[in-house]
């Protein structure tokens, strides 16, 4: 989605940002197409999804390996580290 990622990247990341354009959507494409699917009625756990549709992924995606090592990083980057957020 083009969420002014590259913003802090001058030239080069405006240079990115243009040269992406034609390839991604738009932040309200990305709400939409992420509010029809929490909206299906159909069981959607371990589905893969390119915009709307089901779609094969890569074998990575069912490594139960990768998928603990990821829990692990993202409870260690979100754990409370006893300080207040300033």
């Amino acid at each position: 989605m083009a969420s002014d990622f590259g913003r802090y990247m001058g030239r080069t990341g405006s240079l990115l940002k243009t040269a992406a354009r034609p390839f991604i959507g738009t932040p309200r494409q990305g709400a939409a197409r992420l509010a029809e699917l929490a909206t299906r009625q159909q069981a959607l756990s371990g589905t893969y999804f390119v915009h709307t549709r089901p779609a094969k992924g890569s074998a990575q995606l069912h490594s139960r390996e990768l998928g603990t090592a990821l829990w692990e990083a993202a409870n260690r980057a979100t754990a409370d580290s006893g300080t207040p957020a300033a």
